[in-house]
């Protein structure tokens, strides 16, 4: 009985009864303390959000590429009628029959053209209605690429005829003609010949339904003339021969 007790003695735990060294043992395992919990509620909440600005600004991104995106393809296609049109320019010897003029007017470039090819202007049977056409744009106040087109030559050559909207959003229409060393905003080929060449820039917006800012875009071409040389006048000179009289 004895050695039993000295045995059960033996393995209480120093400094007191058994009692004690259980208890010591529980209160080694302690929860998470108020500024643990603060902390890690502060380190989340800074993860949460980093990534909220992240996602923000890529859709921010997508966003400002889909506005260029459809600027570009505005001023893309008021560029690709403007340069189809100079395409087809009357060509002719007889300036008459053969117009380039371009103008300013409110800050924008306008331009009439007398253009050569089969088209079906009103869509009367699908016919077309002559040869030669008047074609004039222009830049409305509300910011739309106006297009006139008249397949009736008449002494009224800028009016008349079927006018539609090429493009919206148009900010700026920069026309400019070439007379071979110089480009020129102001052309009339009844006294200046066709140019050279013609350059334009198109500048538009993309539609946008926000207070943001506004996505813009610029489309630029050049095209080459096959340019009719303005006739030069001659002068004949009498040649006097060895049977003339002199002074």
């Amino acid at each position: 009985m004895m050695r039993s007790a000295h045995i059960a003695s033996g393995l209480r735990a120093p400094g007191g009864g058994g009692r004690t060294g259980v208890i010591a043992m529980r209160s080694s395992r302690r929860g998470i303390t108020l500024v643990e919990l603060i902390v890690a509620l502060i380190i989340t909440a800074l993860i949460a959000s980093a990534a909220a600005a992240t996602v923000s600004q890529m859709v921010k991104s997508r966003n400002a590429a889909a506005e260029r995106r459809a600027a570009f393809q505005r001023a893309e296609r008021a560029g690709m009628y403007l340069l189809a049109d100079l395409r087809e320019i009357a060509r002719d010897a007889d300036l008459v029959h053969s117009r380039v003029m371009v103008s300013q007017s409110g800050g924008n470039s306008e331009i009439l053209l007398l253009v050569r090819g089969e088209r079906t202007v009103r869509g009367i049977d699908g016919l077309p209605e002559g040869a030669d056409f008047e074609v004039q744009y222009r830049v409305d106040p509300q910011g739309r690429l106006m297009r006139r087109i008249d397949p009736s030559l008449d002494e009224a050559i800028d009016g008349g005829g079927i006018v539609t909207t090429v493009a919206e959003g148009v900010g700026s229409l920069s026309i400019a003609a070439s007379d071979g060393e110089s480009w020129l905003e102001v052309w009339d080929s009844d006294t200046d010949g066709l140019p050279h060449a013609v350059r334009i820039v198109v500048q538009a917006s993309a539609p946008t339904g926000g207070a943001g800012r506004q996505r813009s875009a610029a489309y630029r071409g050049v095209i080459a003339l096959d340019r009719v040389p303005i006739p030069v006048e001659t002068v004949e000179s009498t040649e006097t021969t060895d049977g003339g009289t002199g002074a």
